[in-house]
């Protein structure tokens, strides 16, 4: 056999191999997926706060509940687990969504709360963002905790350090790890390509799952429509 012919031999060897290999990479697992709008909203009316959401065109219209003591908190989903636990093994996973911000207004603010839980399918932890209109776009930032029934308390929050974008439909993404054997979490968030720099932090308990996600409070005259909701 001549040189050239196995030099040509061995280098479609190794082009199937890199295929094969390729063909081989695990795609990334999904653990929950509602791409819909009537699964979409059908996992935010099963969950609190809920009363006012309704279906729309892409996925769930958000309002707030609008009761004493609740006046600026938005509906929450547990994703449609009833026992208020959706299992997580700790691996990296990214829970995404997308938002329709048209129909906020200069000085409007919606927040969106990520929870987590420990055995027993109790609260154990939750992370956090906030998004106001501004004059010129809108601005973004972490926050560390949610002011309910007084919105303008957030709305500081999120202006003071935040970061800027100006897109009305957007898509955001909580992305999460948690080490059981050193009991470490770590997290980071993206809104509209705005990286919001998480951290780590150590648990006193494990994790076991997501609990909810919650558009935890909002201005009052506001909705704000979320679809497309992945977790992987």
């Amino acid at each position: 056999m001549g040189k050239k012919v196995i030099i040509a031999l061995g280098i479609v060897a190794m082009l199937f191999a890199f295929t094969a290999c390729e063909e081989k990479t695990p795609a990334p697992e999904v653990i929950g997926s509602w791409t819909t709008p009537e699964a979409v909203c059908g996992i935010f009316k099963s969950g609190l706060y809920s009363e006012n959401a309704e279906q729309g065109e892409k996925g769930a219209i958000l309002k707030v509940e609008g009761k004493e003591d609740t006046e600026t908190t938005g509906p929450s989903t547990y994703f449609g687990e009833t026992d208020k636990n959706l299992d997580w093994d700790g691996t990296e996973a990214t829970v995404s969504f997308d938002l329709d911000l048209s129909s906020l207004k200069e000085g409007e603010a919606t927040t969106w709360v990520l929870a987590f839980n420990k055995e027993g399918y109790t609260f154990i932890d939750e992370i956090r963002f906030g998004i106001v209109k501004t004059a010129d776009g809108f601005a973004v930032n972490e926050l560390t905790g949610i002011n309910h029934g007084n919105i303008d308390l957030d709305i500081a929050s999120i202006k003071d350090g935040g970061e800027t974008f100006t897109e009305n439909e957007i898509s955001a993404s909580f992305t999460v790890s948690y080490d059981k054997q050193n009991k470490e979490f770590t997290y980071s968030m993206n809104v509209d390509d705005v990286a919001l720099d998480g951290t780590s932090r150590t648990e006193p308990a494990d994790i076991v799952g997501f609990r909810y996600l919650w558009n935890a409070s909002a201005s009052a005259a506001s909705t704000v429509e979320i679809s497309n909701i992945v977790i992987e």
